[in-house]
């Protein structure tokens, strides 16, 4: 059996990120440009063929509040479990704040907008949506060099408030 090798955009782990991030406005408008499209909509016109299109609005149910989303995770598991959760969202969220302090500094505006990424992804998961905003914010506008301390100030804030719901939910025994 003949082994397969994988394309060398999947060989690096660390491109991943950067290629589900996906293109920035001016990237969007200079492929429009080349392609000779004037939107994006034009573009799937031309494109994708009727038949496989969708076209109906999605039902999709509002985003839970982060007090339904923690009620849930408790009917669902152990308070032990649950304090878990959201022990590993705000462990990670620390390191994530050195990484961008760091990523700041060095004006990188790609590993900002990575890590904004997951931070929106990791926080969203366990219903911190207040972190999940500010992560999102953080990766749309992480090329805005300007903007990201007071996204930084905001996510302390909002980690700030996850880290006391922690404590005052699922105080630890000592």
């Amino acid at each position: 059996m003949a082994s397969v090798q994988a394309p060398s955009a999947l060989e690096s782990a660390d491109q991943f990120a950067p290629r589900h991030i996906g293109p920035t406005p001016a990237e969007v408008s200079e492929m429009l440009s080349t392609l000779g499209y004037d939107s994006l909509d034009s573009l799937i016109d031309a494109t994708v063929p009727e038949r496989i299109r969708f076209r109906s609005q999605l039902s999709i149910p509002a985003a839970r509040t982060e007090a339904e989303t923690l009620a849930q995770l408790r009917a669902m598991m152990s308070p032990a479990a649950v304090r878990e959760i959201y022990a590993a969202v705000v462990n990670d969220l620390n390191k994530r704040e050195a990484a961008l302090q760091q990523s700041l500094a060095a004006g990188d505006s790609g590993a900002i907008k990575m890590i904004g990424h997951a931070i929106k992804g990791g926080a969203s998961m366990a219903g911190a949506m207040q972190v999940s905003q500010v992560g999102a914010l953080l990766e749309a506008g992480g090329d805005q060099l300007d903007n990201v301390p007071a996204l930084l100030d905001q996510l302390k804030v909002a980690g700030d408030k996850l880290r006391r719901m922690l404590d005052a939910e699922f105080p630890q025994k000592g």
